[in-house]
């Protein structure tokens, strides 16, 4: 439809269009490090903080990362209404 031959690429488009910063696996994972947000036991890696989060208006939502709770967290505190992962864009294989 828009040209693209897969989902890896059409996602690098929108990411491009709308100035969203990349990062790849190994910088991420240091930067992790670098903040405290990433353990490591017998070499078994917890990547990030996952789970349900019960918003200030008594939604729940589930969350995929420590950035996610912390945005989460600021919302509540302003009483925003926000909702999480309601766009759902479906992908056709041709």
């Amino acid at each position: 439809m828009f040209g693209y031959p897969n989902v890896s690429n059409f996602a690098c488009y929108i990411r491009k269009i709308l100035y969203i910063e990349t990062k790849t696996l190994s910088y991420a994972t240091k930067e992790q490090f670098a903040e405290g947000r990433h353990e490591q036991k017998n070499n078994d890696f917890k990547y990030c903080k996952k789970g349900i989060h019960k918003t200030w208006d008594d939604n729940e939502v589930y969350l995929r990362s420590s950035y996610e709770f912390d945005y989460a967290t600021l919302l509540d505190e302003q009483k925003i209404h926000y909702e999480v992962e309601s766009l759902h864009i479906k992908y056709l294989d041709t």
